[in-house]
């Protein structure tokens, strides 16, 4: 065999990735399609609103949780919203199709630890939408290696 066949991807084809950062108060500060099966506007939507739907569900998991990374909170058709939450309440959402819970877990360390890397940043503020080209690099990077 070559070396070619023996490596697989690491996000499959067809497979449906999108992430969002929420901040305390529902404000959207970032938001990426990570993967996705449709490249049509309706998709991108639904992904959007599944996702923002579940916030409920996460705030209600982090409540009865002692931990950041919160695993499945909510599923919608063949969709999983999984979450994590910082110290700090902000909400990272990952909505996926069946992923392996280790790498999604160690994916949300990864894009914590780049979130707080941009929350340091003097020049930053919290409720402002995250646009920094190094953070979506992070995040984009953390999801091939994990997702």
């Amino acid at each position: 065999t070559t070396v070619a066949s023996t490596v697989r991807p690491r996000i499959a084809t067809g497979a449906m990735l999108t992430f969002a950062v929420v901040g305390r108060s529902d404000e959207p500060l970032y938001l990426a399609e990570l993967a996705s099966t449709k490249g049509d506007e309706a998709s991108y939507h639904l992904h959007q609103f599944v996702l923002y739907a579940a916030l409920d569900a996460v705030d209600e998991a982090a409540w009865r949780s002692g931990t950041c990374y919160l695993k499945a909170v909510d599923r919608f058709e063949d969709m999983t919203v999984s979450a994590y939450v910082t110290a700090g309440g902000i909400r990272m959402l990952l909505l996926h199709q069946g992923r392996g819970e280790d790498g999604i877990k160690s994916f949300f360390q990864d894009v914590h630890e780049a979130y707080v890397a941009i929350a340091m940043n003097p020049m930053y503020t919290p409720t402002e939408e995250i646009r920094s080209s190094e953070f979506d690099r992070k995040v984009k990077n953390s999801a091939r290696k994990h997702l």
